[in-house]
């Protein structure tokens, strides 16, 4: 199908909070052009790999967005625009570096979007034990330098969802994870888009994962990226609206929710449902000056902070119930 790309004028600080506030129904794929991971892909390359300097002199980032042309006519693509610049005003507030935000459109055949996410997307080592690869990729893994014994390789191919692992939100909830005994639990995924925390899980040895999107295409390229990985036996991909659509009585160890503000402020008072007595509940997708919003929600739920990670303005939150929550 042809597409009707839609570019969003960002910074690498504040690229996922424009991906999660433009994941719209009529958005059929996204991809990410930002400075940030061509600085990181060449810091970790070695000598014998060529990245073009054009790439490495560009600056900030960009969010791609694509709809299908059969679907929508010029008149209707001017209205889904509207409505992206609305909500790109709303993230304004949160305090990020957002950049210009300059949006602006462009037809393009289909082949030009497969061809972009493969020249984004890169192999990359986004935690101290998770390395991050392209399909295209998975014969150059050499390229980030030494595979340890106990490192994780997870083979993506985005498709037409947003996740590829490679930014500071899924960074800080797999170095969260890394520090958590998944093996034999089981694990909850909010959220997952392409899968990477729930192929993550899974490849650390939890007993089960449940991963969960509201996205059926999301999830179509999830199981898609389990089967890749050798792990589809272990997830059960899931369509809900957060934690609202599954089933009563089961509960996890480990909830991971990598989710801006607004959604994790509405999970939480489902997390009692679905979160085991001594479970955990990690949560991402907020910045330094919502952690008190997040911990106050949170304290209502009877849940206590106990860890917090830091990657730029980024925060992630490890929260148990408290002795008075009787959970």
């Amino acid at each position: 199908m042809d597409l009707y790309r839609i570019t969003i004028e960002t910074t690498s600080e504040a690229v996922e909070a424009v991906c999660v506030v433009t994941d719209l129904p009529e958005i059929v794929g996204q991809d990410i052009e930002d400075s940030a991971d061509l600085e990181a892909r060449s810091a970790q390359a070695r000598a014998s790999e060529w990245i073009d300097e054009a790439f490495l002199n560009r600056t900030g980032a960009k969010v791609n967005l694509y709809v299908d042309q059969a679907r929508f006519s010029d008149e209707e693509v001017k209205r889904l625009v509207r409505v992206i610049e609305q909500k790109l005003d709303g993230i304004r507030a949160i305090g990020l570096d957002v950049g210009s935000l300059l949006v602006s459109v462009e037809a393009i055949p289909e082949a030009a979007y497969l061809l972009a996410y493969k020249e984004h997307f890169h192999t990359l080592r986004v935690s101290p034990r998770v390395i991050i690869a392209p399909s295209w990729e998975m014969d150059r893994l050499s390229q980030v330098g030494t595979i340890g014994a106990n490192d994780v390789v997870l083979e993506i191919d985005p498709g037409m969802a947003f996740g590829t692992g490679t930014h500071e939100t899924t960074q800080l909830m797999l170095t969260v994870m890394e520090g958590h005994a998944v093996r034999d639990a089981r694990v909850l995924d909010l959220g997952t888009g392409t899968g990477v925390l729930a192929l993550a899980a899974a490849k650390f040895g939890a007993h089960s994962v449940t991963a969960v999107d509201v996205d059926e295409n999301a999830l179509a390229v999830a199981r898609d990226n389990a089967v890749k990985n050798g792990v589809a036996d272990r997830i059960q991909m899931v369509v809900s609206d957060l934690a609202r659509d599954l089933p009563s009585g089961q509960t996890y160890d480990f909830v991971y929710a990598n989710l801006l503000l607004d959604l994790l402020l509405r999970l939480l008072p489902d997390i009692k449902r679905v979160l085991a007595p001594n479970g955990t509940l990690s949560v991402s997708g907020i910045v330094h000056h919502q952690v008190e919003a997040v911990a106050q929600a949170a304290r209502e739920q009877h849940l206590e902070i106990i860890e917090i990670h830091e990657n730029a303005d980024w925060r992630a939150l490890v929260f148990t119930f408290t002795e008075e929550s009787g959970g």
